[in-house]
């Protein structure tokens, strides 16, 4: 933080970990995550200059052109100018984690006509058992960081499901 104030950046308002540096028509992004700043800029040599003026003050070791990011894989098609991103090795280790690796894709994650009833709640004791050994908070959090990062065409379904009904979670204990 005070290396990066010190070199002329200023912390963004809305998210503490990222850095601004700005001169005219100049602009010098610095997101870090822990130890690990990513620079972007427009221009090669403004993140030169970034990445030399850090080097005098760190020890850096330079990874290349960005991949993946906080699970996100980032592809650049610089000739076409796009950049996409996905979440494809995440996604999968998620679906592996949760037991989950042999379901089926669908074209939309829930039907919104969909009502969650507590009638709808299990009711035999082995049901209830086994339902106590799913991790639900812990799929909960990967699917939504997942609808948030990458896949906004969950985020609907993330949200029903993770509101809290606490008719249906007392009759689950």
């Amino acid at each position: 933080d005070s290396a990066l104030q010190e070199m002329g950046f200023t912390r963004t308002r809305c998210d503490h970990c990222v850095f601004v540096w700005k001169r005219g028509t100049t602009h010098v992004i610095v997101p870090v995550y822990v130890d690990d700043p990513t620079i972007v800029s427009k221009h090669k040599a403004d993140k030169d200059a970034v990445k030399a003026e850090l080097g005098r003050r760190f020890k850096l070791r330079d990874l290349g052109p960005i991949s993946m990011l906080l699970a996100v894989g980032i592809t650049r098609d610089r000739s076409k100018r796009q950049l996409s991103m996905e979440q494809r090795r995440y996604t999968q280790d998620m679906l592996e984690t949760f037991g989950m690796s042999d379901c089926s894709p669908v074209l939309t994650p829930m039907d919104p006509n969909v009502r969650l009833l507590a009638s709808m709640s299990l009711h035999r004791p082995e049901e209830k058992l086994e339902i106590v050994q799913v991790p639900y908070i812990n799929a909960f959090g990967a699917l939504l960081y997942l609808a948030i990062a990458t896949c906004p065409d969950i985020s609907y379904a993330v949200g029903v499901l993770s509101k809290p009904r606490s008719s249906l979670l007392n009759r689950c204990k």
